[in-house]
């Protein structure tokens, strides 16, 4: 998942919002987060039942992950689990990439054209698979896919230097071990995994521009 929030320099707030039985909305908590927000998941890092957010960072060339933790009420951060990178991110994905069953390890795309798993140990993050993408993309999206039961993570990418108008969509298994790549004629903003066809796979839905990157 990305998040559009590449302009918002500085502070920003998130917000969570409360949606009752009959389609109500009451918001329930801000919260300020300093720097730049890349993109942004929900997950249950501590296993406790209860949804944290994890966010990918931007901090001038570098960035990070950080995870506010949810004490149960809806307050977040009190307590933050924080992952540094090597570079700026471009998106972040929750998925289960230890075979454990529990979606709480992460995927982020990284601007110097990686894209890097990221593993919960409980206390952190222990640093998994990396892969680098060909000389001029970058990845813009990433999300878990799930193929005859193992687990997979997936990166678009996209050639940002020549303004291309096109991008490849290619598949990484968990250890880095190159899947499939198929090509687009958009520049990828977002992508979803999900089952579709209730075949038990994951199908891809991929939303783009025909536009030139930039």
């Amino acid at each position: 998942m990305k998040l559009d929030l590449n302009s918002l320099l500085g502070w920003f707030v998130i917000t969570l919002i409360t949606i009752g039985c009959v389609g109500s909305v009451a918001f329930a908590q801000a919260q300020e987060v300093g720097n730049v927000a890349i993109a942004a998941e929900s997950m249950d890092f501590n296993k406790d039942g209860f949804d944290d957010i994890a966010l990918a960072m931007q901090t001038g060339s570098t960035g990070f992950v950080q995870v506010l933790i949810n004490d149960g009420l809806g307050n977040l951060g009190a307590t933050s689990i924080l992952k540094e990178l090597p570079a700026t991110p471009t998106a972040l994905a929750v998925g289960d990439f230890t075979g454990d069953g529990t979606r709480n390890d992460i995927v982020v795309g990284l601007s110097d054209r990686t894209v890097r798993v990221y593993i919960n140990n409980g206390t952190g993050f222990t640093a998994g698979a990396v892969v680098t993408l060909p000389l001029g993309e970058i990845p813009t999206c990433v999300c878990e896919v799930k193929s005859g039961g193992a687990s997979r993570f997936m990166a678009i990418s996209s050639n940002y230097a020549t303004g291309n108008t096109s991008s490849n969509l290619r598949t990484f298994a968990s250890n880095g071990g190159t899947g499939t790549n198929v090509q687009l004629n958009s520049v990828p903003r977002t992508v979803h995994g999900s089952d579709i066809d209730d075949d038990d796979l994951t199908d891809v839905t991929a939303a783009g521009s025909t536009s030139a990157a930039s």
